[in-house]
């Protein structure tokens, strides 16, 4: 083969390769990131998830806990009767709550109490005042979960606010703009609706931070 032939074979074989190089190089980087696209969650990822920074999330997405809604027994009662505590003298029990959102939650979580056959829940002013710190919190320190930072768990919570009871238990949710929203958003939830639906609570305080929307919904049995 004359010499300029070789020449001009061995550069079109050159080019053949290149182009095969940068179609691989790219099929390469489209599977990248279709790979990086594709992101899910299973039910144990949600948990971490939730905890994550405000920045993780688009303005006005509503999320609910994906843990299992707080729920437990007084762990520090005495050792004749540990879940038995008396109510104070001249400690309130009962009284409307302080903001026209905090009393729709709570109406509507009756209504759906009281179609179930339950008794209705009373408010009580001094679960409502840890409610309406747990909100504020969340939305001030940036965190969506039941353990705050600042606090610790809804347990220690109300230990350090005083409050005395038998069984508590905490819904959460933040980003519902509206009461009927975010019960309603409970009230699908199996596990936020066990908590609205404990026969064995007897009081109820809800908070509401309007930076954020986060919504805490708190449950005691005196």
């Amino acid at each position: 083969m004359p010499k300029h032939l070789w020449y001009t074979a061995f550069a079109v074989m050159m080019l053949i390769m290149l182009a095969a190089c940068n179609t691989t190089d790219q099929s390469a980087r489209e599977r990248q990131q279709n790979n990086l696209n594709e992101v899910s969650f299973d039910p144990a990822d949600r948990g971490t998830q939730d905890r994550g920074s405000y920045g993780q999330y688009e303005n006005g997405q509503n999320r609910f806990d994906a843990n299992i809604p707080f729920e437990g027994m007084n762990p520090n009662g005495t050792a004749q009767d540990p879940y038995l505590f008396e109510q104070k003298d001249g400690q309130d029990q009962s009284a409307a709550p302080e903001g026209d959102f905090q009393q729709k939650v709570l109406d509507l979580t009756n209504e759906a109490r009281e179609k179930q056959g339950l008794q209705p829940l009373k408010n009580s002013n001094e679960v409502e005042d840890v409610a309406q710190d747990k909100s504020e919190d969340m939305a001030e320190n940036n965190y969506f979960s039941h353990t705050s930072p600042k606090y610790g768990s809804p347990f220690e919570m109300l230990k350090e606010y005083g409050v005395d009871y038998k069984k508590a238990s905490e819904n959460i949710a933040a980003g519902q703009s509206t009461p009927d929203e975010v019960v309603k958003g409970w009230l699908n939830s199996p596990g936020h609706r066990k908590n609205i639906m404990d026969k064995n609570m007897t009081h109820v305080g809800v908070g509401f931070s309007e930076d954020g929307n986060q919504w805490v919904q708190m449950f005691i049995r005196k």
